[in-house]
């Protein structure tokens, strides 16, 4: 500053008001006192040792020395650097690197961080102090510590890989490596987040049944777990965890955990505010929220877990986001996702995770509402999309599946609670038990239109060598529902046997199919093989099939499929177990929303 006063020339220049922190001035000042004093004691040094050098070798080497360490432009701007900084940090607290040195709390633990109480936050921000943990290291222009120079997979191959994700998987989750439009480089993931070029390697290693895949994906779980408690952390590598959550299902849950926080860090949801002003960068920022926000319920809420991101404005408002300059129609796949996981999240609130508490009367207008927008999302978006060049008729044909997903979800919360139509009776009146008896065919039929889906269009069987697991383990879940209720509910929904165990057989085949090329550890493969020793043990049923009759309760017949002295045998078992677990206890065990948590071979 100028005569010591306000306002100072870093200020004055951008014409900002000056507000002296008398505190950080006061030590800018002493620097200042200090600096000078030492430039002037230099100055006297150099000009004695100019003076010898003429006839003091030891003098002239010295000099050499000091001429040749003059300072560089790099060091000349340090210190205006680290000013500007710190006059920043009062002015946007989310940009604070170095706080005032006066306000710092003392540390005794001898860890680089201390709680430091913010007065320049308005009252209103809470909590009113922050953690500063020291001087922050740039990211570097260019990361050599990836799996390629590494050498763990070739150049060539990570290419291979690379395009593989690009040019097909990354349409599918609606594009998270851009925005719909920009193509991204191999030497651009590399300059930014080693993370990202190990988890499209190893997404693209699986899909394309590489011999890669298990050393790809051992060094992505590694980058991981010592990304977990670092500080350098960018978007990107919030992508890459979303990236190994949809298509890696063994640690989904833990990556999503991770990109959740991370998100939340880096301030991503706040972005939606600054992107509907024109902020381009805002835009891509909040963008990949919407994505961490659907990959989050992927992972949540079909396995009975209350989401981690919650329904803040950003989300609530996710429609304004349609009408963006920048928004494409990847974006507006993306944008209608959103709007279903949303009624998704308030049925969670409503009617909590419990399978076991049967729907109270007053539950059942919202279940109606939420039936009603889930088909009004529907025909919405049907007929929206077009065909895309890199997933064929997926974004029309995705709506629909999902659709019926998400139908399956709400309606199966008929079936909580009381397992007979007699003893739902005694506490339901009958206008209550009609209507969730409309609400469990419903989720017969949702569940008979995916199954009959996925048997008649080839194109939609295609799709599976290349969607999230989500889509895996709902068609998967499809197949458990049907056996469950033709099993033990069939006296009060629609459904015969003899119709369900053909449906399911051909099911199985056309997965089969699919799964034929698929690299062994792909999530679909485990669940095939799950779905067809199920098969094979229908088979074995000798006995009469149960056939379905309205009206009688089930509580009045003995179906053959409920024959409790069947069981699986223990080498069926292991053929069936996926990642450690056998496949009868991942179907069962892992939806909370199911009918009940039994075990399969308690009715097979």
């Amino acid at each position: 500053m100028k005569d010591a006063q306000p306002p100072c020339t870093r200020c004055k220049k951008r014409g900002l008001p000056c507000t002296v922190n008398r505190s950080l001035q006061m030590l800018l000042e002493n620097d200042n006192v200090w600096k000078g004093k030492m430039e002037r004691r230099i100055d006297r040094i150099e000009a004695v040792l100019r003076t010898s050098a003429a006839g003091d070798a030891n003098a002239a080497e010295i000099l050499q020395l000091l001429d040749a360490d003059a300072d560089s432009p790099d060091d000349t701007t340090m210190a205006v650097d680290a000013a500007d900084d710190t006059a920043l940090a009062s002015e946007d607290p989310e940009r604070r690197t170095a706080p005032p040195e006066a306000l710092k709390e003392a540390n005794p633990t001898g860890n680089n961080w201390s709680i430091v109480m913010d007065l320049e936050s308005s009252p209103g921000s809470l909590p009113g102090f922050y953690i500063s943990q020291g001087e922050s290291q740039p990211r570097p222009a260019h990361r050599s510590d990836d799996i390629i120079s590494r050498g763990i997979i070739t150049p060539d191959a990570a290419q291979r890989y690379f395009d593989a994700y690009q040019t097909r998987l990354d349409h599918f989750p609606y594009r998270i490596l851009g925005d719909g439009g920009a193509q991204r480089t191999l030497a651009d993931a590399r300059a930014s987040s080693p993370l990202l070029v190990a988890a499209v390697s190893t997404v693209g290693a699986l899909h394309l049944a590489s011999a890669d895949y298990q050393a790809c994906c051992a060094a992505f779980l590694s980058q991981c777990a010592s990304q977990t408690f670092s500080r350098d952390v960018c978007v990107d590598d919030i992508r890459a965890l979303c990236i190994g959550a949809f298509w890696l299902g063994e640690v989904a849950w833990t990556l999503v955990g991770t990109a959740v926080r991370m998100a939340t860090e880096l301030h991503l949801h706040k972005s939606f505010f600054k992107a509907l002003r024109g902020d381009k960068q805002a835009y891509l920022h909040a963008r990949l929220y919407y994505l961490v926000y659907i990959c989050d319920h992927h992972f949540s809420i079909p396995f009975g877990r209350p989401p981690l991101t919650r329904q803040c404005e950003a989300v609530r408002s996710v429609r304004r986001f349609l009408d963006l300059p920048h928004t494409t129609e990847d974006t507006a796949r993306l944008v209608s996702h959103v709007l279903r996981w949303t009624v998704l999240s308030d049925a969670v609130d409503s009617f909590g995770v419990d399978v076991n508490q049967p729907l109270a009367n007053a539950d059942l207008p919202a279940l109606r509402r939420y039936n009603i927008a889930m088909d009004t999302l529907r025909a919405e978006w049907m007929e929206r999309f077009a065909p895309n060049p890199h997933i064929g008729n997926y974004p029309r044909k995705g709506v629909a599946l999902q659709y019926h997903f998400s139908k399956l979800y709400l309606c199966s919360h008929a079936f909580r609670g009381s397992a007979t139509r007699a003893a739902r009776m005694q506490t339901q009146s009958p206008d209550v038990m009609l209507e969730l008896d409309d609400i469990a065919n419903g989720a017969v039929r949702s569940a008979m239109a995916i199954l009959r889906s996925v048997n008649a269009d080839e194109e939609l069987q295609s799709f599976f060598d290349g969607l999230p697991i989500y889509f895996g383990t709902m068609l998967a879940f499809s197949v458990v529902f049907l056996l469950k209720v033709s099993a033990k509910y069939f006296g009060f929904v629609q459904v015969d046997a003899r119709e369900i165990r053909p449906l399911i057989a051909e099911t199985v085949a056309a997965l089969e199919k699919v799964t034929a090329k698929m690299h062994r550890r792909h999530l679909l493969v485990s669940m095939t093989k799950g779905m067809r020793g199920l098969v094979q043990k229908m088979k074995l049923q000798d006995a009469p099939e149960p056939v379905a009759v309205s009206g009688v309760d089930a509580a009045d017949a003995q179906p053959a499929l409920q024959d409790p002295t069947l069981s699986l045998p223990a080498e069926e078992n292991d053929v069936m177990s996926m990642f450690g677990e056998p496949a009868s206890n991942f179907f069962m065990g892992t939806y909370d929303f199911l009918i009940d948590q039994a075990d399969l071979s308690e009715f097979l």
